[in-house]
């Protein structure tokens, strides 16, 4: 991630993070996979998505002190911390 730093910020600076924040949510939705639209549980997808996109660009912004495995293993404890698979 931190190789994609200054693209990623370009585009925040630029406005474009909308189109970030839709490919964390393609990406979770094909990882997560389909889940009925009448099913409220189909919107772990895009909290999973959110939180992680709003993570990433902090740390991002912040200049990535902490390393992407301990960014990893924290977001992980978070997801079943919160069961959000």
């Amino acid at each position: 991630m931190k190789t994609r730093r200054e693209t990623l910020m370009l585009l925040k600076k630029h406005g474009y993070t909308d189109a970030v924040l839709s490919a964390f949510n393609r990406c979770n939705e094909d990882m997560i996979g389909d889940m009925p639209q009448n099913s409220i549980e189909r919107f772990k997808i895009y909290y999973a998505a959110g939180a992680s996109y709003n993570a990433i660009m902090h740390w991002l912004e912040g200049g990535c002190k902490e390393s992407p495995e301990d960014m990893a293993k924290n977001f992980a404890k978070f997801c079943n911390d919160i069961n959000c698979t």
